[in-house]
């Protein structure tokens, strides 16, 4: 018995550091970027909710579009909506995949775009 105990325990401990372990909170700054945007998200985490600032940078137009987030974050799973003077601009839809990647769609009325973020 006291055999058993100590190797769940040990397994406990093991698994928490392979990488398959649920990711963390996603308060922080995170940036995407590709050859035609760069895109940098400021989150706040409270309980499930995720609040904050972010803007893109686009090498097209428009240039720049700064934008406040709203949503919710149930690990690993993460839904956002960008809002511009409160009109809903786009919305992302991702999962955290470890404490510095959250990949995910970015859908607004020009389409979707899939998105990597990278945390600071």
């Amino acid at each position: 018995m006291r055999t058993s105990v100590v190797c769940l325990s040990l397994g406990v401990l093991l698994g928490c550091g392979n990488g398959l372990s649920p990711a963390g909170g996603v308060t922080g700054k995170w940036t995407a970027s590709r050859v035609e945007l760069s895109s940098t998200l400021d989150l706040l985490q409270f309980g499930g909710s995720v609040s904050g600032t972010g803007s893109t940078t686009s090498f097209i137009f428009p240039p720049t579009t700064t934008f406040s987030i709203a949503g919710t974050y149930s690990r690993p799973h993460l839904e956002l909506t960008f809002s511009n003077n409160g009109t809903v601009i786009s919305t992302f839809t991702g999962t955290v995949q470890d404490a510095t990647h959250m990949i995910g769609v970015e859908t607004s009325g020009g389409g979707t775009d899939t998105l990597i973020y990278v945390r600071q």
